[in-house]
């Protein structure tokens, strides 16, 4: 028998109410409690919080991504002599409509001269993203030998004009020479560009937040100028929790004594998280407010997150062991959901996961194998981006042992629920009227879902995905489960 029962916020008409506030002003159950949850009792109501829901942004870009689709121009044998089919075209019939991919300056300008940078590779892998619906979002990233001494070394002549007084690119400056130059040749395939990765990462980048700032800052300006709708996206900071190194680049863009347009060197502030779900939310939330403290509004991105299997033993070997961080194949499709679904309650504009594949990879990241073979990840993320794509307002809901994101589509709404703790739980869901409902499994399989007495109930089968910092630490919810609620042609939403 469920050690837990919970009743799940009203429908969409109520949305407005300041329901948090009544739990967090402590004021137990009211007569507007009771209206709203005549099913259960003070104990349950009153452990009822969620945030406010949110407009969500339409994006420029497609809500849903994948990092690394055409990783080295491999194909899955038996499928064909092309290098990009299949996965191109799988990747998109699973509901992906962006992939993003490297730019390394070192493969692409080998040489000091200006003249030789070899961009035609790179035409070719966007051309085809393009072509097969996929935009394109390049990361540039790599100082070549002759312009500084490591790959993750700030390049040399950063700090010099990135134009001369004619107003053409300083070659002085080999870092704005060659984003200008790559740019100015792929502007006709990609517009959204990505500088560096991980700049808070020695790993990735041995300057200081100020030397980041110089490189930001010079890329943007080098691409504005080469093609002014281009879109430059701050290179993804790992995590949220610290926020130093962001906290220098945001006061050296808001005391720059010669700023840019807007304010800051960029248009998207980008960031990543793994294994832990429910970061997706929190972290977004923590960047928005961090912008806000410096007078900025940009949109933000989740360029790569995903927990690794561990039980995969094409890629573990034969007797796999689970490790920190890591989770089951099906606890890993279990996140995909969660995630992407906190992703939008969040109104992160674009999150990108990592990855299309295993190619190139130690750990089982991929939606497909190597060898093509699909992992339950992929029937995950194709029912994320089914049901979560053209959501207009979103809201996530905190109770007793469980979350839900409830999402609005118009003549569509959606809940996606999952328990958030060991035990599983009874939740109590109010049904829209009118609507026809089915209940959706991460799996896609649909079954018709009837009311009663006005609500669904269900069962959330408690969380497994334990393998955080100490024992016991709960990276993933339990399986989730979602009520799709479908108004025919002609109804108007209550």
């Amino acid at each position: 028998m469920p050690e837990n029962q919970a009743t799940v916020d009203g429908p969409l008409r109520r949305w407005r109410r300041p329901l948090p506030l009544l739990v967090a002003a402590g004021l137990g159950l009211s007569p507007l409690w009771t209206g709203l949850f005549p099913a259960w009792g003070a104990s349950h109501a009153a452990d009822q919080s969620g945030a406010p829901p949110v407009v969500i942004s339409q994006p420029t870009i497609g809500r849903f991504g994948l990092n690394g689709v055409l990783t080295d121009y491999a194909y899955v044998p038996g499928e064909g002599a092309s290098l990009f089919v299949p996965w191109l075209r799988w990747a998109r019939e699973a509901g992906a409509s962006a992939s993003r991919f490297v730019v390394e300056w070192p493969m692409v300008q080998p040489r000091p001269d200006p003249t030789l940078v070899f961009l035609d590779p790179v035409w070719d892998r966007a051309e085809a993203y393009r072509r097969a619906g996929l935009e394109p979002v390049a990361v540039l990233i790599g100082t070549p030998p002759w312009a500084g001494p490591a790959p993750n070394a700030p390049p040399r002549g950063l700090g010099a004009p990135v134009f001369r007084p004619d107003g053409q690119v300083n070659p002085a400056n080999p870092w704005a020479a060659f984003v200008f130059r790559a740019v100015s040749r792929l502007q006709p395939v990609i517009r959204y560009w990505q500088i560096w990765n991980e700049p808070n990462r020695p790993e990735f980048w041995a300057g200081s937040a100020e030397d980041y700032y110089l490189l930001l800052k010079t890329a943007y300006l080098a691409a504005k100028a080469a093609n002014p709708a281009a879109v430059v996206v701050m290179g993804g900071l790992e995590g949220f929790r610290q926020a130093g190194f962001l906290d220098q680049v945001l006061t050296l863009a808001t005391t720059d004594l010669q700023p840019v347009p807007g304010g800051a060197p960029f248009d998207v502030l980008a960031w990543h998280t793994y294994s832990r779900a429910r970061d997706l939310y929190t972290g977004t939330q923590v960047y928005r407010q961090r912008l806000r403290r410096y007078g900025l509004e940009r949109p933000i991105w989740v360029t790569e997150t995903n927990v690794p299997a561990w039980d995969d033993p094409l890629v573990r070997g034969p007797a796999p062991r689970p490790y920190q961080w890591s989770a089951t194949q099906a606890e890993q499709a279990a996140f995909i959901v969660q995630a992407l679904a906190y992703a939008v309650a969040a109104d992160s504009e674009h999150v990108s996961v990592f990855r299309a594949n295993d190619m190139g990879q130690h750990e089982a990241w991929g939606l497909w194998r190597a060898d093509g073979s699909a992992r339950p990840a992929l029937l995950a993320y194709r029912v994320a981006t089914r049901y979560l794509g053209g959501v207009r307002r979103a809201r996530l809901l905190t109770g007793p042992g469980y979350e839900a994101v409830l999402a609005d589509a118009g003549d569509r709404r959606v809940w996606v629920l999952w328990a958030t703790d060991r035990s599983s739980v009874v939740v109590v869901v109010p049904a829209w009227p009118q609507a026809r409902a089915r209940l959706v499994t991460r799996t896609g399989e649909a079954t018709p879902l009837r009311a009663e007495g006005g609500v669904y109930r269900l069962v959330l089968a408690g969380a497994t995905a334990d393998q955080g910092t100490v024992p016991g630490d709960i990276l993933i919810g339990g399986e989730p489960v979602l009520i799709v609620e479908t108004l025919d042609a002609g109804l108007r939403p209550e």
